[in-house]
């Protein structure tokens, strides 16, 4: 079933960075230590990193605003498994819609190495600080490309990126979809994918394929606010 989550279309994210102490995790350390113990049993390849969290500082009109600030990744995992019970903060990232010459979409299937194996998502990822410019910005339209590269090999040329964002919001997270088209054909484009994937050692999307936004909405891989994404394109279309 997908999930409701309000669509739009936005013109601009401005994203910036700050250092500062996030109080859910510090008062649920304990919490969040069980939780990631548990889950690392069974998926002990799971790396306690460092991700971006946000705060929005608004989200009306053409642009969205928004202040991020670095967690272990344990703490976003517990945070997430727990309905993301501080509504303050958001679990924004960036996803790289990118669609054929002949319609389809790129979707790739997680390997069971990630924290969400077995699902479908677009080329994504949770922002880092390898997103975070000199000037203390967050580079989300970057952070489209350096996953789209690291877990497909495709750099689309620039004038393939849309100018826009399509943002879904639904509790405790916002999806930033960044659409892209390239002119080939999915057969192609999913060879070109299909061959980097098999140089790779661990990689992200242990198959990759191409499908309609109609045959995507009623896929049972994707999560349900990648398949209300999907509907509504195809209302769209």
């Amino acid at each position: 079933m997908s999930e409701h989550c309000a669509i739009s279309v936005i013109e601009r994210v401005d994203a910036v960075f700050e250092e500062r102490d996030w109080p859910w995790a510090r008062t649920h350390a304990g919490e969040i230590a069980h939780v990631w113990d548990q889950a690392r049993r069974t998926r002990p390849e799971m790396f306690d990193g460092e991700v971006l969290l946000a705060t929005a500082t608004h989200g009306a009109g053409e642009g969205l605003a928004l202040r991020f600030f670095p967690v272990r990744f344990s703490a976003f995992f517990a945070f997430k498994q727990a309905g993301f019970p501080d509504e303050t903060v958001l679990n924004v990232f960036a996803m790289a819609a990118l669609r054929c010459g002949d319609g389809r979409f790129l979707l790739g299937e997680m390997g069971a190495h990630t924290a969400n194996p077995g699902q479908v998502y677009f080329p994504s990822g949770t922002p880092d600080r390898s997103d975070v410019t000199p000037e203390l910005t967050v580079d989300l339209a970057g952070s489209v490309l350096r996953e789209l590269a690291e877990e497909t090999g495709l750099k689309p040329p620039s004038d393939a990126l849309a100018g826009h964002w399509h943002m879904l919001r639904k509790t405790g997270q916002i999806a930033l979809m960044r659409p892209i088209g390239l002119p080939d054909d999915s057969a192609e484009v999913l060879a070109r994918v299909r061959r980097t994937l098999a140089a790779q050692q661990e990689p992200e999307f242990v198959a990759v394929s191409a499908l309609s936004p109609q045959a995507a909405s009623a896929d049972p891989r994707l999560p349900g606010f990648m398949r209300a994404y999907m509907t509504w394109c195809a209302e769209r279309n």
